[in-house]
């Protein structure tokens, strides 16, 4: 059962939760669920208490639950990163201790991103504790997009300007390029902007023009416009959708007035 499936069948309210745990007082999931429900409502004392209890009834790591990713991972190791998570999400002093010790302790976790992730935004990459975390957390994963992204931001964020830094520069040059080349879900315009602005910032503005300038803009112009009439040729051979789909290619023929192909697409789709 994923999680909307549980919430509209009551399974992971407060109430059900309890009753779960009366059911079967040595099922450390009810105890998990039950935590993460006071860690959102800043009740740091009474999520602590209860992820201790759940690593108490898991000792071993024998008993697992199913991760939102599909992966199953022992209650005692979730319920450890759920623990040092709070000590970051929670109202009160902010301990980042806590989840670098999971890191340390679980360095193979299906939960190391999300570790590593949790405590990135405490890390810049203008002091040489943050640069050496965060180059870290790049090694660790090198090709996952979502973590390169964030180094991306970082550079954008915390350096203006290329003195002393031009590395740091060249090196999200080619974490945006990697972006751009490995992952489609990441979308052209965002890897090219994400180029474009590491390119002004370190005061390179032809590069920026030719990553994010008028030539790829006018390409991803004759995209839209190919995709547009693709989703209508598509719809009115099924002759159904038939308003929007005329509403789609007049905007690919507004998009691309003089594309011949766009032109002859137009006037040849189905009646």
């Amino acid at each position: 059962m994923d999680r909307l499936q549980a919430v509209l069948a009551g399974a992971d309210t407060v109430p059900a939760l309890i009753k779960a745990r009366a059911k079967d007082p040595k099922d450390p999931a009810p105890l998990i669920k039950l935590g993460l429900k006071y860690q959102a409502r800043h009740d740091r004392e009474k999520a602590l208490e209860l992820y201790e209890e759940a690593v108490r009834l898991d000792p071993k790591g024998t008993r697992t639950m199913t991760l939102d990713s599909g992966q199953a991972v022992s209650c005692k190791e979730l319920a450890e990163f759920r623990h040092a998570q709070t000590f970051v999400t929670t109202f009160g002093l902010y301990d980042i201790d806590a989840v670098k010790e999971f890191i340390k302790t679980h360095p193979g976790s299906q939960l190391l991103k999300d570790a590593y992730t949790e405590i990135s935004r405490f890390h810049y990459l203008s002091d040489k504790e943050g640069r050496a975390f965060l180059d870290e957390f790049v090694s660790k994963f090198p090709t996952d997009p979502d973590v390169l992204k964030i180094y991306i931001d970082k550079i954008k964020s915390d350096h203006r300007g290329p003195e002393g830094v031009r590395d740091l520069y060249q090196r999200g040059m080619t974490f945006a390029d990697r972006i751009g080349g490995a992952y489609p879900s990441i979308t052209p315009v965002e890897a090219s902007r994400s180029l474009a602005q590491l390119a002004v910032d370190s005061q390179d503005p032809a590069r920026a023009e030719a990553e994010f300038g008028p030539e790829f803009m006018a390409g991803q112009t004759r995209s839209w416009a190919d995709a547009l009439m693709t989703y209508a040729e598509f719809w009115l051979s099924q002759k159904r959708n038939r308003a929007d789909s005329e509403s789609s290619i007049a905007k690919a023929l507004s998009l691309a007035p003089d594309d011949p192909e766009i032109r002859r697409r137009a006037a040849a789709a189905p009646p």
